[in-house]
C-alpha cells in the first residue's frame, strides 16, 4: 500500500512531475492528492486525508489488478469473470468491485461510489 506521505517522499525526487513506480506505472500530483496512473488511467488516488479511490479506467486486466492490489489497502480478486474486492484477510464479505471505490487506509468503504470520467484512449 502507498500512503500519502511516501507519495511525497517519493515526489521529492520525481523527474518531469512524475515518478516511475512500476512497468507503465507512474505517480503523478492530481488536484491535492496523487495518482497512480497505468497508462493513462488512474487506477489509485491517494487523498491527503489518508482515504483512496480506486478505478480501473475501463480496462479489467491482470495488470490493472496488480496496480490496485500493490498501492491500495484492499485486496482485489476475480471470480467467473467478475471482480470482487475486500480489506485484507476479510476473504468472506468481500463485495463486487464498481468504477469509484472509496476506501480508507484499512481497506473499508466510506462514502460509496465517486463518479469518474472514462480515461482517455487516444
Amino acid at each position: 500500500m502507498l500512503t500519502f506521505q511516501e507519495c511525497e517522499r517519493l515526489m521529492k525526487s520525481a523527474r518531469g512531475g512524475r515518478r516511475k513506480l512500476a512497468n507503465n506505472t507512474y505517480l503523478y500530483p492530481v488536484g491535492d492528492g496523487y495518482a497512480v496512473r497505468l497508462h493513462y488511467a488512474d487506477v489509485v488516488i491517494i487523498h491527503p486525508n489518508g482515504t483512496y479511490t480506486l478505478d480501473t479506467g475501463g480496462w479489467a486486466t491482470v495488470t490493472t489488478k496488480d496496480r490496485l492490489n500493490r498501492f491500495s489497502p484492499v485486496q482485489v480478486f476475480q471470480r467467473n469473470f467478475e471482480w470482487f474486492w475486500c480489506a485484507p484477510g476479510q476473504w468472506g464479505e468481500s463485495r463486487p468491485f464498481k468504477r469509484g471505490l472509496r476506501v480508507d487506509a484499512e481497506g473499508r468503504e466510506i462514502g460509496g461510489y465517486e463518479f469518474l470520467p472514462e480515461t482517455w484512449s487516444g
